[in-house]
């Protein structure tokens, strides 16, 4: 399992960087293709740090909310999958 991920997941990490937002800003984007990106907590970040640095210069398009809320989400799930391996697992 481990092989499968160590190939998968620098494709996966250089396919998102476009999607990131580091390379161009939400306000840029037309309505419907920002809503879905809002959504990503990438972007988000990105859209928090861009504000943080050049401040009102910017028109900021973020919401705190959905970075932390995800965060919670996934952090819930893996100490419920950590629970289930737990149970499994034997040390020898």
């Amino acid at each position: 399992m481990s092989e499968i991920i160590e190939r998968f997941l620098p494709v996966t990490t250089y396919v998102m960087i476009p999607f990131s937002g580091t390379f161009n800003q939400v306000s840029w984007l037309p309505p419907e293709l920002r809503e879905p990106l809002l959504w990503t907590p990438f972007v988000n970040a990105m859209e928090m740090m861009r504000f943080g640095v050049f401040g009102h210069n910017v028109d900021p398009y973020f919401d705190p909310w959905v970075p932390v809320s995800e965060s919670i989400v996934f952090m819930v799930l893996g100490l419920a999958l950590c629970r289930q391996v737990r149970r499994r697992l034997v040390v020898e």
